[in-house]
C-alpha cells in the first residue's frame, strides 16, 4: 500500500511517497484536512484565496466553488469536520458551515460587537469552541446559540489573539495565545490559569499544544 504525506504550511505545500519527497506548490496553505468517509477528499484552505479540494489519485489541489451559498472571508486559518460531518471553515472574516455533500454554505455571524478572524477550532461534547482575535468563543452548534466566553484583558486572558486549542486526556482546555502564553481553561466553572514565560515557557507565543503522556504537554511557540 503506498504511504502518502501531505504538509502544508506558510511556505508551501508538500507531498511525500514513502519518504521521499515528489510534489511541492509554493502556494501557501495554512489549514488541511481529510475527510473523514469516502472519498475522503482532502479540505485545503488558502492565503487568499478561498478553498481548495484534493481528491485520492489527483496530483494537484482544485480550486472549490460552493453549490449554494459564498464564504465569507478567502484567507481560511482553520479547517474542523464536525460529528454530524458538517465542514466548519475559520476564515479572516469570521465563521462559516458548509455541507460537503450538498455544496452548500452558510456564514456564521459571531456575537454582536465580537467580530474577528477565526484562527483555530475545537469540537468538544456539546460545544464549539473559537479561538479568535478576541478571545474563545463558545457556540451551541445545535440550537447556534452563543454562551459565554473566554476574553482578553483585566481578569482574563493575557493576549487576546488565540492561536491554538487543545483538549488534554483529562477534559481540560488548553489556550495557546499570540504573547499572552497558555492558558487552562476550565469550562464548567469559567475559570481559568495564565502560564507565561515567568512559570518556565520559552516564549508566550503558543502556536500549538499536544499531549504524549497522560499529564504531559508539549507546546510548539516561537
Amino acid at each position: 500500500r503506498e504511504r502518502t504525506l501531505w504538509v502544508s504550511g506558510y511556505d508551501g505545500l508538500e507531498r511525500y511517497r514513502q519518504g521521499v519527497r515528489v510534489y511541492r506548490s509554493d502556494q501557501p496553505f495554512y489549514s488541511l484536512l481529510q475527510q473523514r468517509e469516502p472519498p475522503y477528499t482532502f479540505w485545503l484552505g488558502s492565503e487568499g484565496q478561498g478553498l481548495f479540494t484534493l481528491k485520492i489519485g489527483e496530483e494537484r489541489p482544485r480550486p472549490y466553488r460552493p453549490r449554494k451559498g459564498r464564504l465569507k472571508g478567502a484567507l481560511i486559518y482553520s479547517l474542523l469536520q464536525g460529528r454530524d460531518g458538517l465542514l466548519w471553515v475559520g476564515t479572516n472574516q469570521g465563521l462559516n458551515r458548509l455541507n460537503m455533500t450538498t455544496g452548500e454554505v452558510k456564514s456564521v455571524p459571531l456575537p454582536r460587537g465580537e467580530e474577528s478572524a477565526v484562527n483555530v477550532l475545537l469540537e468538544l461534547e456539546e460545544e464549539l469552541l473559537v479561538g479568535t482575535d478576541n478571545g474563545v468563543m463558545r457556540l451551541d452548534p445545535k440550537r447556534m446559540l452563543w454562551k459565554r466566553s473566554l476574553y482578553g484583558g483585566p481578569g482574563g486572558l493575557l493576549n487576546a489573539r488565540v492561536l491554538s486549542l487543545f483538549k488534554d486526556s483529562w477534559g481540560r482546555v488548553w489556550v495557546g495565545t499570540n504573547g499572552g502564553g497558555v492558558a487552562l481553561f476550565d469550562l464548567k466553572s469559567g475559570s481559568f490559569r495564565n502560564y507565561t514565560e515567568e512559570d518556565g515557557l520559552n516564549n508566550n507565543v503558543v502556536n500549538a499544544v499536544q499531549e504524549g503522556r497522560p499529564g504531559e504537554l508539549w507546546l510548539a511557540t516561537n
